[in-house]
């Protein structure tokens, strides 16, 4: 899916999207990447929840915290959890720098096209 997201990006060929079009792409990759980022703490919450018997509060902070690389807030008792931690670990910031990379592809997308496209015909003859 976002491999076929990524090839509806215009070439710098292509004119600029028109601005009702630049704001839907924008909010599908809203999308996809809050999508990314709920996903990867519901892993997390699970895991606390049901390795460490954490309160849905603390396993959300424990989930959040780790996503951002801030590391766990609570003291880890169980080898569960810690065997957890080393595949969660990982794929958390995986999920979080991915679903921001995700946010700001079209953004990012529409300065760099701004900047490397190619002026229009008309101009170039001039």
């Amino acid at each position: 899916m976002l491999l076929r997201f990524l090839e509806q990006l215009e070439h710098r060929a292509e004119p600029l999207l028109p601005k009702s079009r630049f704001y839907r792409r924008a909010v599908w990759s809203a999308i996809i990447g809050g999508a990314m980022y709920t996903v990867t703490l519901i892993v997390g919450l699970i895991g606390f929840v049901l390795l460490e018997r954490q309160s849905l509060l603390d396993a959300a902070v424990n989930s959040s915290m780790l996503m951002s690389q801030l590391g766990h807030v609570t003291e880890i008792r169980s080898t569960g959890t810690k065997v957890f931690l080393l595949f969660y670990g990982p794929f958390a910031s995986i999920g979080f720098f991915g679903g921001i990379g995700v946010l700001f592809i079209p953004w990012f997308h529409r300065a760099m096209h701004r900047f490397h496209a190619e002026p229009p015909d008309d101009r170039r003859r001039s």
